[in-house]
C-alpha cells in the first residue's frame, strides 16, 4: 500500500531537489539529508564588536531539517512559518544587529523569505525585513544584517520568525536545520496562510535560528558637583532611547535592598526621580542640595524601566 506514495515522493525529490542538494527522504515536514550523521563543526561567524549571540540550539547538526514551504509546491504540504523564542541576558539588551540561520535544502524554484520580529507575549509584530534570499549551506551560518530596522531588544523575550515571502501561493521554500529534540520548546511553527500568532504551536526541535544583539551595557549616573546649598546636574547614560528611567537616591548608605529590578546599592529610605532619555539613551535633571547636608554623602543608582536593568550604585560626598 505504501509503494505508490514512496514512488511519487522519490520522483518529486528528483524533480525539485536538483543534483546539488539531494534529499533521501521527507514526509513533507521533516527532511533527512543523506550522508550526515552528526556534524558539530558549524561554528558561528565572528561577532560584531560589543555584541552577544542569543540562541537555544546546541549547534550540532544531525542531518535533519524542518521544511519551510507552501502547498503550491506539493499538495498537502502546508505553509510552515518557523519561529524561535529568545531570552536576552541583561548585558545583551540593545539594538538587534543580525539574524543568523542554516538553510539546508530547497523546495520549488525559489527560496525567498521574510524575517519577522515579534513580541513573545502578545505576538505583536515589531519589525519586518522582506524578500530575503535563503543561502543553502550545510557548513556555515548565514548572516542577515538587520541593524537598519533599529529594533531595540529589552529584558523581555522576543521571537524571530522566518516565513516564505509568498505564503501559500508561490513556488518558494527551503528547509531549516535543527540540532535535536528538546524539552525547552523554544521553537514554534504555524501552517496558517494569514500568519496569525495564535496559530503557532510548540515544536520540540532546536531550529538553527539565532540573534545577535548589541550589548547595551549597564546604565550609569553621574553628578556634576555635590555642594550643599547649590543645584547639581545628574546625568544618566546607557538608557533605552526615548523612554523613562528612574534615578534612585539614598542619604543613609549603600544598602543592599532587594527590588523587582534587582538589588539596589542603596539603604532605606530611597527616593526616586523619574527622567526621560533622548534618542542617544541619555537623560539629565537638576536637583537642589540643602545646606544641612554639608559633610554627608548621597548614593545614586539608575534603573532602565524599559529593559528592567539596574545600574551600579555610586557614592558622592557632599561638600
Amino acid at each position: 500500500m505504501l509503494v505508490f506514495p514512496l514512488l511519487r515522493q522519490a520522483i518529486l525529490l528528483t524533480l525539485l531537489a536538483g543534483s546539488a542538494f539531494p534529499q533521501s527522504w521527507t514526509d513533507g515536514l521533516i527532511t533527512v539529508e543523506p550522508g550526515v550523521s552528526v556534524r558539530s563543526s558549524i561554528g558561528s561567524p565572528p561577532l560584531p564588536p560589543n555584541s552577544t549571540e542569543i540562541f537555544v540550539d546546541s549547534g550540532i547538526y544531525t542531518g535533519y531539517s524542518r521544511n519551510l514551504q507552501n502547498d503550491a509546491i506539493q499538495a498537502g504540504w502546508s505553509y510552515w512559518a518557523h519561529a524561535v523564542r529568545l531570552t536576552p541576558p541583561p548585558t545583551a539588551q540593545g539594538r538587534l544587529l543580525e539574524v543568523r540561520y542554516v538553510a539546508v535544502a530547497q523546495w520549488g524554484l525559489h527560496r525567498a523569505f521574510d524575517v519577522v520580529i515579534r513580541d513573545a507575549a502578545s505576538g505583536a509584530v515589531m519589525a519586518t525585513l522582506l524578500n530575503q534570499t535563503a543561502v543553502l549551506d550545510t557548513q556555515n551560518w548565514q548572516v542577515i544584517d538587520v541593524a537598519a530596522l533599529n529594533f531595540t531588544v529589552g529584558a523581555l523575550d522576543f521571537l524571530i520568525e522566518l516565513r516564505p515571502a509568498t505564503a501559500c501561493n508561490g513556488d518558494n521554500g527551503f528547509t531549516l536545520a535543527y540540532s535535536a529534540t528538546s524539552s525547552t520548546f523554544g521553537s514554534s511553527v504555524s501552517s496558517s496562510c494569514s500568519d496569525l500568532f495564535s496559530d503557532f504551536h510548540a515544536d520540540p526541535r532546536e531550529l538553527f535560528l539565532r540573534a545577535v544583539v548589541e550589548n547595551g551595557g549597564l546604565p550609569t549616573v553621574t553628578a556634576s558637583a555635590t555642594r550643599a546649598g547649590f543645584a547639581t546636574t545628574l546625568t544618566a547614560v546607557n538608557l533605552s532611547a526615548n523612554a523613562q528611567a528612574v534615578i534612585a537616591y539614598s542619604l543613609t548608605g549603600a544598602g543592599p535592598v532587594v527590588t523587582r529590578f534587582g538589588v539596589y546599592d542603596l539603604s532605606l529610605p530611597i527616593g526616586r526621580i523619574t527622567v526621560s532619555s533622548d534618542a542617544s539613551g541619555a537623560a539629565t535633571t537638576q536637583i537642589y542640595i540643602p545646606t544641612a547636608l554639608a559633610g554627608a554623602s548621597v548614593w545614586l543608582q539608575v534603573v532602565d524601566l524599559v529593559r528592567g536593568v539596574i545600574g551600579t550604585g555610586v557614592e558622592f560626598p557632599i561638600q
